[in-house]
C-alpha cells in the first residue's frame, strides 16, 4: 500500500484506494511520487479494484490521487491509459510540484505513433486538459519514436520541462550506441 504522512497534521492518508473513501487497492501498490505542494501522489499500482471499468487485470498501472479536500471529495484515477480506455503495463511515476502533470513509463503503446514495442516515457496532464504526451518522439512532437527502451521520466517541477533517459537510440536520430537523455519542453508541445 501507499501511505502518505502529514507531518504538520501528524497524520497519515491512505492513498492507494478508490475514489472518496473507496475500498482499499486488493493488490500491491508501490513507487509514489508525491507533487512539490503535497496536493497529490502519483504510484504504481497492481490493484484492479481503484475504477473497474477502467482497469480489469492486475498489471501494474499509474494511478494519480488528490489528497487535499475533505476524505469525501479525494479522487483516485489511473493516468497510464490513452482516450481510446487502452491501458499500459506502467512503471517509474514521476509528478509535478502542482499534482497534475504525471510522468511514467509503459511497456505497451498508448499512442498510435508509438510502434517501436519498446518502453516509453508519457506524461499525462490529469487536470483539465487530460492531454498525453509521447516524450520519446524525434521531435518531440510527430516525429519518429526512438528505438530503444526507456529507463527513466523526470517532470520539473513547474511543469514545463520532462527529461527522459535510457539505452542508446531513446528518441529517432540518436546514437544507439550510446545511452542518452533527452529533455522535451512541454509548452511547445501540442
Amino acid at each position: 500500500d501507499v501511505f502518505v504522512r502529514d507531518i504538520p497534521a501528524g497524520k497519515t492518508i491512505l492513498a492507494s484506494r478508490a475514489p472518496l473513501a473507496g475500498p482499499v487497492g486488493n493488490d500491491h501498490s508501490d513507487s509514489p511520487a508525491l507533487a512539490g505542494d503535497g496536493s497529490a501522489v502519483a504510484f504504481r499500482s497492481q490493484a484492479n479494484n481503484f475504477d473497474q471499468s477502467e482497469d480489469t487485470d492486475h498489471a501494474g498501472d499509474i494511478y494519480w490521487r488528490a489528497l487535499t479536500g475533505a476524505t469525501n471529495q479525494q479522487n483516485t484515477a489511473l493516468a497510464s491509459i490513452n482516450s481510446a480506455g487502452e491501458k499500459s503495463n506502467a512503471s517509474a511515476p514521476s509528478i509535478d510540484d502542482s499534482g497534475y502533470l504525471i510522468g511514467f513509463l509503459a511497456k505497451h503503446p498508448l499512442d498510435p505513433a508509438d510502434t517501436n514495442g519498446k518502453v516509453d516515457a508519457y506524461v499525462r496532464d490529469v487536470g483539465v486538459s487530460n492531454k498525453l504526451h509521447l516524450i520519446t518522439r524525434g521531435d518531440g512532437n510527430a516525429g519518429p519514436v526512438g528505438g530503444t527502451d526507456a529507463g527513466s521520466v523526470a517532470i520539473s517541477g513547474d511543469g514545463t520541462k520532462v527529461a527522459a533517459g535510457g539505452d542508446g537510440g531513446l528518441a529517432a536520430g540518436l546514437d544507439p550506441r550510446r545511452g542518452n537523455v533527452i529533455l522535451r519542453d512541454l509548452t511547445a508541445t501540442p
